[in-house]
């Protein structure tokens, strides 16, 4: 049960992921083909107003797949609000959740919006400053270890009996999709942010497009790297236990 809460938290912020994305790109009128919640064979979709919405068998993601080129020829004022409106997503659940939660234990506003930033801000100090690479993990490495310490630990405020161990480790997952997606990588948020100001002045070369394909071999690549390097973490610390 423990493990199929992990799973889901992973699968509700990939959603709100793709969500600000598609409510962005609603927002400023670009053209979106599909929405589509969950990946793989369909179960049922809808045509509305010209956007197509599917729920789909597989409940592992979600996705946003624009008309044609419509993301690519946006305009920059456009393109770059869609490109970061995933992560500000994330970022954005990562905080309310914590605003509703203080607020419901301090009964004060004021204090969950304030102490909303402050539990966010120590989320990313913990992050960046006890980081190591043995810590690095897959997506099934996480679930394991996430499942493990919400079986045995037990966070609570005020002396309350909620546990909001699951709402720390959502909070978690959110801001880790917020700061991987911001890496500058091809296939990675951060990296159509960095080419979306490129294009623009260098697209028209062939040595820009060549180098601009090189670069996205290079991301997956890189990105295929760190997942091997981070299963075999995941491997060596199933044996460890």
């Amino acid at each position: 049960m423990n493990y199929l809460i992990i799973i889901s938290l992973f699968v509700v912020a990939i959603v709100i992921h793709e969500l600000g994305h598609f409510l962005t790109a609603i927002a400023l009128g670009v053209k979106v083909k599909e929405f589509s919640l969950f990946i793989g064979p369909v179960i049922f979709t809808k045509k509305i107003k010209g956007i197509r919405y599917s729920l789909r068998a597989i409940p592992l993601a979600a996705y946003v797949a624009f008309k044609g080129e419509s993301l690519e020829n946006a305009p920059l004022y456009k393109k770059v609000p869609i490109i970061l409106g995933g992560v500000l997503a994330n970022l954005l659940a990562a905080y309310l959740c914590w605003v509703i939660a203080i607020t419901f234990q301090t009964q004060d506003l004021l204090t969950g919006i304030i102490g909303g930033f402050a539990v966010i801000g120590f989320f990313f100090q913990q992050m960046f400053s006890s980081f190591n690479v043995s810590d690095v993990s897959t997506p099934i490495g996480a679930v394991q270890e996430g499942g493990k310490i919400l079986g045995e630990q037990k966070m609570t405020m005020n002396n309350s009996n909620i546990n909001l161990l699951p709402l720390a480790m959502f909070s978690g997952i959110n801001i880790s999709l917020f700061v991987t997606n911001l890496l500058p990588l091809s296939v990675l948020d951060g990296g159509q942010l960095v080419f979306a100001f490129l294009n623009p002045v260098f697209g028209r070369f062939k040595s820009y497009m060549t180098m601009k394909n090189y670069f996205d071999w290079f991301s997956l690549a890189l990105l295929l790297s760190i997942f091997i390097f981070a299963l075999k973490n995941d491997i060596f610390r199933l044996f460890a236990n």
